[in-house]
C-alpha cells in the first residue's frame, strides 16, 4: 500500500496552483490519461464529447469563482498538462455522473461510506467522522496542506484537482462525501461543481457557511455532504453534524440518532425529494469495504443509525478538540476485487 504525498502549498492561488502541478507532475499526468480512458469505457463519451463538456465547465469555474481558476491555470503550467484537461479533472465528476445517470448505473453495489460519531458515544469523547473512498483504484491522490487568510486545511484530493475534496480545517470543520445518482443529473446544467463545493466547504469558517456552499446555486448531479464541526479549541464549544443529500431537484438534512450518522452511495430519505425524481439506491455497505490511506485487520459492519456502540479511534487523534479525520468501531477495510474494479463514489 502506497502513502499518499503531503504537498504543502502557500502563497497566491496561482503560486498554490503551480506548487501543486509541480510536486504532483506525473501523478497529474496519470490521472489526466486513467480519465480519459475510463470517460471512454464506463461513461461511452467520445474525447470530443469529452472536451466539450470540460470546456463547457472551465467557463463555470471562471465565472463562479476566478481564484479556483487561478489554481487550475497553474497546476496546468507546472504539470505541462493543458488547462482543458486540468478543467477536465476539476469537472470530472459532473462529466461521469450524469453519464452513470443516463445509461442506469444506478445499482453499483459497495462504494463509499462515510459516517460521524458524537463525542458521547465514542470511547475518547471526541467527535469522529471519516470515510473509505471507494473510486476507481488507480487513481492518483494526495494530501493538500494549505494556508489561507489564517485558516489552516489539511484535505485529501485527486492529483490535479484545486481545493481538496475531503478533510477539515483549523475552524474545526470536517467534511466526508458520497457520491449519488438520480434521473435529474445531467451536466448541461452547468451548476456549482461538486469540487467547487467541496472546496468551498473546506474553506468555511462557520456550520452555516458550510451548509450554504454545499446547498446554494444550480444542482448538476446529486451528491452526499456530510459536515461536522468540533470544538475547535473553543472552551465550551458545541459539536455540530449534519448530512446534506443534494440533487438537481432540491436538498434534504438529516442528523445523526443515537449519537451517529453513516451514509453510502443511496439517498436515506428519496420520499423528501421533489415529485418525479427517481434515486439510485446502491446496496447496503459490505462488511469489508476500507479505507485507503490506513492499514487494515480484518473488518465488521458499521453500526446502523440507531444502534448503540461505543467507537473507537484506529487512527491518530487530535488532544484540543478538533475534528480527526477517520474513525470506526474497530475497522472498515476496503480490499481491490478482481471482479468489480471500481464504483461510483
Amino acid at each position: 500500500m502506497s502513502t499518499l504525498p503531503l504537498v504543502a502549498l502557500r502563497g497566491t492561488p496561482r503560486e498554490q496552483g503551480r506548487q501543486h502541478g509541480e510536486a504532483l507532475r506525473d501523478r497529474i499526468h496519470h490521472n489526466v490519461e486513467l480519465y480519459l480512458h475510463r470517460f471512454a469505457t464506463d461513461a461511452r463519451l467520445t474525447r470530443e464529447e469529452v472536451e466539450r463538456r470540460a470546456a463547457a465547465y472551465l467557463e463555470v469555474f471562471t465565472r463562479q469563482s476566478p481564484p479556483y481558476r487561478e489554481v487550475m491555470e497553474g497546476i496546468a503550467e507546472a504539470s505541462g498538462r493543458t488547462l482543458p484537461e486540468i478543467a477536465m479533472l476539476n469537472a470530472r465528476y459532473e462529466i461521469l455522473y450524469s453519464a452513470y445517470s443516463a445509461i442506469g448505473m444506478a445499482e453499483a453495489a459497495g462504494e463509499c461510506t462515510a459516517f460521524a460519531a458524537a463525542r458521547t458515544v465514542t470511547a475518547d469523547g471526541h467527535l469522529w467522522i471519516g470515510q473509505t473512498w471507494d473510486w476507481i483504484p488507480d487513481v492518483r491522490g494526495a494530501l493538500l496542506d494549505m494556508e489561507e487568510d489564517g485558516l489552516r486545511i489539511l484535505a485529501f484530493t485527486e492529483a490535479g484537482i484545486a481545493g481538496g475534496k475531503i478533510g477539515m480545517n483549523s475552524a474545526g470543520i470536517g467534511l466526508v462525501i458520497n457520491g449519488l445518482l438520480s434521473n435529474l443529473d445531467d451536466w448541461s446544467r452547468l451548476g456549482v461543481p461538486f469540487h467547487l463545493r467541496t472546496s468551498g466547504i473546506l474553506r468555511s469558517r462557520t456550520m452555516s457557511e458550510a451548509v450554504a456552499q454545499a446547498t446554494e446555486g444550480v444542482h448538476a448531479c446529486s451528491a452526499n455532504f456530510l459536515i461536522a464541526r468540533g470544538t475547535g479549541g473553543r472552551p465550551g464549544g458545541a459539536e455540530e453534524v449534519i448530512d446534506l443529500e443534494t440533487s438537481p431537484g432540491g436538498w434534504v438534512s438529516l442528523t445523526p440518532s443515537d449519537g451517529t450518522l453513516v451514509h453510502a452511495n443511496h439517498f436515506l430519505e428519496p420520499e423528501r425529494l421533489p415529485s418525479g425524481s427517481r434515486c439510485g439506491r446502491s446496496a447496503p455497505p459490505p462488511t469489508n469495504v476500507a479505507t485507503e490511506w490506513s492499514g487494515c485487520s480484518p473488518s465488521v459492519p458499521l453500526p446502523g443509525r440507531s444502534r448503540r456502540t461505543t467507537w473507537r479511534p484506529c487512527c491518530a487523534t487530535t488532544r484540543d478538540g478538533r475534528i480527526p479525520s477517520a474513525a470506526i468501531p474497530t475497522r472498515v477495510c476496503r480490499r481491490r476485487s478482481a471482479r468489480r474494479p471500481s464504483s461510483p463514489c
